[in-house]
């Protein structure tokens, strides 16, 4: 079982840890041959303010046909998911992790961590994982 996983799957980095006092836009993610993806956005310390998820998506490489991705090509399916795995500085957000997951039609996906009230400390990153590989096991990237 677990080797099955293992070969399922295949982990790329969408923000490396950074404070961000700002906007973290992720790096762009190509899903060619998977069916989905799922980012595990962990959180440092945040103080005041937090951040929301903005997943995007589109077929040009570089995103220039850039597009909210609408919930119900999230997951879990129904509505709130951003909501849901946004950070607050309350003091309960700090040292955790969200997630949030795509399965939309579109080749390329973006995660960008928008910035809520002013960030004085925002330490974030986020790890993209792919699913559903049409390849048995799933390549592992060289970067």
């Amino acid at each position: 079982m677990l080797a099955e996983i293992h070969n399922a799957i295949t982990a790329k980095r969408s923000h490396s840890p950074v404070d961000a006092t700002a906007d973290a836009v992720g790096v762009i993610v190509d899903l060619q041959g998977y069916e989905g993806c799922v980012w595990l956005i962990a959180s440092g310390v945040l103080t005041g303010g937090g951040f929301t998820p903005l997943v995007e998506h589109g077929n040009d490489p570089g995103l220039s046909d850039v597009a909210a991705v609408v919930d119900a090509d999230l997951l879990p399916s129904g509505t709130g998911q951003e909501a849901a795995a946004a950070f607050t500085s309350a003091g309960t957000d700090d040292n955790q992790v969200r997630k949030i997951g795509y399965r939309g039609n579109k080749r390329y996906v973006r995660l960008t961590l928008t910035e809520t009230g002013t960030v004085t400390v925002g330490l974030i990153s986020s790890i993209c994982v792919l699913f559903r590989s049409a390849r048995v096991p799933a390549a592992q990237p060289t970067a």
